[in-house]
Formats: C-alpha cells, sequence, structure tokens
C-alpha cells in the first residue's frame, strides 16, 4: 500500500516537472541563488563598500550641520545642510537598488540597518 502511493506520488511529480517550463525553472533557480548568494561576487562586494562609504559621508556631512548649528556659524549652515541632503539622497538611492537586486541578502540588509540608525535616526525602521 505505501509502495503503491510513492509510485503514485512518483509519476505525479514527473508529469509536473514536465509541464513546467525548463526556461521558467532555470531562470527561478538563478534568482534563488543571486539573492541569497553566499559568496560575494567583485560587483556586489564594490556595491556594498559605495553605500558603506556613501553612509559614512552622509553620517560626517550631517555631524558637520549639527557643529555649524551648535557654533552659531550661519554662514556654512546652508552649505553644509545642502550637502548633507545631497549625500543622504544619494546613499538612499544606491540602498534602494541594492535592495532591488539583493533582496533577502545579509550584507545588504546590514548596511540598510546601519544607514537607518547612524544616518536617519530611524530606530523603528533599524528594529524591524
Amino acid at each position: 500500500m505505501i509502495m503503491e502511493s510513492f509510485k503514485k506520488t512518483c509519476r505525479y511529480h514527473k508529469i509536473f516537472l514536465t509541464n513546467i517550463s525548463n526556461s521558467y525553472f532555470r531562470s527561478q533557480i538563478k534568482l534563488l541563488i543571486r539573492e541569497r548568494q553566499d559568496n560575494l561576487t567583485h560587483e556586489f562586494k564594490r556595491s556594498l563598500e559605495k553605500v558603506n562609504t556613501l553612509s559614512s559621508a552622509a553620517q560626517n556631512k550631517e555631524r558637520r550641520f549639527w557643529e555649524c548649528v551648535i557654533q552659531g556659524n550661519i554662514s556654512d549652515m546652508e552649505t553644509s545642510s545642502y550637502a548633507a541632503k545631497k549625500a543622504i539622497t544619494e546613499t538612499e538611492f544606491e540602498i534602494t537598488h541594492l535592495l532591488r537586486e539583493y533582496q533577502n541578502n545579509q550584507h545588504v540588509a546590514r548596511a540598510t540597518a546601519k544607514y537607518l540608525l547612524k544616518v536617519k535616526g530611524d530606530k523603528i525602521g533599524y528594529s524591524v
């Protein structure tokens, strides 16, 4: 009885697998491998390093802005504010791009969380 049900299950899986288009199946496998990639490619490392560099640059520019505020240096406040806003926008763009390319990657999630906590100050987004 168990052997008969096993044979029926095997036949069902054979029919099911033959009905699936091979190209679709391969593309889904490639997508999963790319999203959950263990070994980091050179291109991905470069993108991740760029995000980390942009994030720390944005953090430094924000720090410079707040130093101008504390010191009351109005002449430099506007330029540092513009530079910080520009750096934050560029960093967000790169992070969004990485999140679309590598949705389930732990390194991208870590870089995003670091950015949210240190630059944006979003503790709720960081904890999610």
